[in-house]
């Protein structure tokens, strides 16, 4: 598998006709990972059958591996790389290769132009997805597995605009994220101040520990661009957001496996009690 923040590039695509390799099921590698036993597979076999679900979802839906260990396994099952969610940073660039509603579409985001080709972050790789992506960004693009978690933050947030995804990158002022569309807004609000001061001095610099927020460099604008600056406060704010609620996510998930295991606990509690139970009546039954 590859490490875990460098990226590997997509295999070239297939000559025409040609059949795409094959590549171990997800099941059959999570069983040989041991995060689920054969009975928990057919389970999970069936319920995707039943309700058209993925199996790694199904997987961490029932506590069985966490969304890391799921992605990396689909990295692997690709040859891609798998990227932490702390590690995900954006560029303006990629952002607007892909409009809002096409990435939610192909459930995949841009998040960094790398030697001249986007970097596409996706929870979990098909083959119709990859040439879908092909054909709306116009090359190959660089694949990386991420949480589902956070693809889903990324996809639900400001980060991307609406519209066309060919449209040219907004302005970032110096910044690698790019701002959601909240200037006219702000401006409208300004005009119903009456004479706010002008800000002359230019602020410090940001300490780095608040410069970078969950792998997202953002920079203070320069001159008093208020409204610049709001904007990116908003992102950053609902990047945080998303992040907690997607931590609450993964709370609830080991809670619940946490309740499974103690109803297992129990449950063989009891059974070793019902055999002590007939040993001891097999036992009095002897000595009579």
């Amino acid at each position: 598998m590859a490490p875990a923040n460098e990226v590997v590039e997509v295999d070239d695509p297939p000559e025409t006709g040609a059949a795409p390799p094959a590549r171990k099921p997800l099941g059959e590698m999570l069983l040989e990972a041991g995060f689920v036993n054969e009975r928990q597979l057919r389970d999970a076999l069936r319920e995707h059958e039943k309700t058209g679900q993925r199996i790694g979802e199904i997987v961490v839906g029932h506590g069985w591996a966490s969304e890391e260990d799921v992605g990396r396994l689909l990295a692997e099952q690709w040859g891609l790389s798998y990227v932490d969610r702390a590690s995900i940073w954006f560029d303006s660039a990629a952002l607007a290769r892909l409009s809002r509603e096409e990435a939610q579409r192909l459930e995949a985001l841009p998040t960094r132009i790398e030697e001249g080709r986007v970097v596409v972050a996706v929870a979990e790789p098909t083959e119709e997805q990859i040439d879908e992506l092909r054909r709306v960004i116009g090359e190959d693009p660089v694949l990386v597995v991420v949480p589902r978690t956070a693809l889903e933050a990324g996809l639900h947030s400001d980060l991307l605009s609406s519209g066309g995804g060919t449209a040219a990158p907004p302005r970032t002022n110096g910044s690698t994220k790019s701002a959601p569309d909240f200037e006219e807004l702000m401006t409208e609000v300004a005009e119903n101040v009456p004479d706010p001061p002008t800000l002359t001095a230019v602020p410090p610099p940001l300490p780095e520990e608040l410069r970078v927020m969950d792998g997202v460099t953002t920079e203070i604008p320069q001159g008093g661009d208020i409204a610049a600056l709001a904007a990116q406060a908003r992102g950053v704010a609902d990047l945080l957001a998303a992040q907690a609620s997607a931590m609450r996510d993964e709370a609830a998930t080991y809670t619940k496996r946490i309740e499974q295991l103690e109803s297992e606990l129990a449950a063989r509690q009891q059974a070793i009690a019902d055999v002590r139970q007939h040993l001891e009546a097999a036992v009095r039954l002897l000595a009579d």
